[in-house]
């Protein structure tokens, strides 16, 4: 009698998936790698293990007006806490900061909710991309960051990233295509929000004698060769009338020819503030006081350059320790702590818009004495210009078109 085999019973491929293990979540089994940034899997930058540069909190600027949001979100902030307290050896992905050697300040980019995790977390460093910029430049890359990581972007937000570079008098003269890309939204998103708030002044003078302010109706693009290049469009669709070829001769009742008219006396030059909006009289001597402001930046500037080149060089030893080394590896600067400062202090108190946005809001065209934004003085400083209401700012903005259009 022949032996019978017995198989062993087959097990469906479902059975073989592990049961979780009580009282822990599927987040707690996956590994620090598949734990996203904001919380949800799949969405964000991965938070990982402890590697590259780091920064103490407190050496980095944070500036509301560079935070592309409209508001933080405390459970994204609590939440990434956790995630670090938890794992006193994992680190959030670096967040991005711009160092600007003349003011010496490491301006943050990118990392709203990272930075205040790290603080709640209890911890005084984090890892940080660190690059070579301005203030504006921190702006700009903040326009264009979170559309690919991170909390995703609210519909708020996106509107504050299309009013803010659509605000701005260079950013505003790129195309829409460009601007979309850059910022991770939709042309015709960029197009709606255009359409709305208008197009910003960056400047009153035309060589054509159009009476238009110059780039209203400019935009770049890229051409096919990788180059940039600029598009007048407010003429398309208009009728350009041919120029008279010369001045012709008025014949008198004598019969000789008149003589031509004399060159009227050449109008004096428009004085305009940094948003290139025009100067009233009365505060032209304020706003003249610009250009020195600009001579001892440049003076300070090569100052600046002058005691890098004698700390850096033999001699210059006991003056090197004076000095404060700023700059990525192979790129660093010596500079005067002092003139960093006081470099910064003239960005800060040099005159920037001719109209105090609050007064505009209040009594258009008037000074309030009683302003409290301006002093009762009808111009701000930069600073004070960007604290200012963005829909009162943009109502100045409206009143220099339509003056300029005039």
């Amino acid at each position: 009698m022949s032996e019978q085999r017995r198989s062993a019973p087959k097990t469906s491929p479902a059975s073989t998936k592990p049961k979780p293990v009580s009282g822990t979540s599927q987040t707690e089994n996956l590994p620090v790698n598949d734990i996203c940034q904001d919380g949800a899997h799949g969405q964000g930058p991965k938070a990982r293990r402890a590697t590259g540069p780091r920064l103490p909190l407190d050496q980095i600027r944070l500036d509301p007006e560079i935070q592309s949001r409209v508001e933080i979100d405390q459970a994204t902030v609590d939440e990434y806490a956790e995630l670090l307290k938890d794992d006193p050896e994992m680190e959030m992905p670096p967040v991005v900061v711009f160092q600007d050697g003349e003011l010496d300040v490491n301006w943050l980019a990118d990392g709203f909710h990272r930075h205040p995790a790290y603080h709640l977390a209890g911890r005084g460093h984090i890892p940080v991309d660190r690059r070579q910029g301005t203030r504006r430049d921190a702006l700009l890359y903040s326009l264009g960051a979170n559309h690919k990581h991170g909390l995703r972007r609210k519909r708020a937000d996106k509107h504050k990233v299309a009013k803010t570079i659509l605000s701005d008098p260079e950013w505003s003269g790129w195309s829409n295509v460009q601007i979309a890309r850059h910022c991770g939204l939709s042309e015709s998103f960029i197009r709606t929000v255009r359409d709305k708030i208008g197009e910003p002044v960056t400047s009153f003078k035309r060589s054509d004698g159009d009476p238009r302010p110059a780039g209203q109706n400019r935009r770049k693009y890229k051409t096919k060769h990788g180059t940039t290049a600029e598009m007048d469009t407010g003429k398309i669709g208009k009728k350009i009338g041919r120029k008279p070829t010369g001045a012709t001769s008025v014949p008198e009742a004598n019969g000789h020819a008149a003589a031509p008219a004399a060159d009227p006396a050449p109008a004096p030059a428009v004085l305009c503030d940094a948003l290139g909006v025009p100067v009233p009289e009365r505060l032209r001597p304020v706003f003249e006081l610009r250009a020195k402001f600009a001579s001892v930046r440049r003076a300070l500037k090569e100052q600046q350059n002058a005691i890098h080149e004698i700390g850096s060089s033999k001699g210059g030893e006991e003056y090197h320790g004076y000095l404060r080394l700023v700059g990525k590896l192979g790129h660093e600067k010596l500079i005067s702590p002092h003139l960093a400062q006081e470099l910064e202090h003239l960005a800060w108190a040099e005159p920037y818009s001719c109209t105090c946005p609050s007064c505009h809001h209040v009594h258009p065209g008037k000074v309030e004495p009683s302003c409290r934004t301006c002093g009762g003085r009808g111009w701000v400083i930069k600073r004070v210009w960007e604290s200012c209401d963005e829909d009162h700012r943009r109502a100045v903005l409206k009143l220099a078109r339509q003056e300029a259009a005039s």
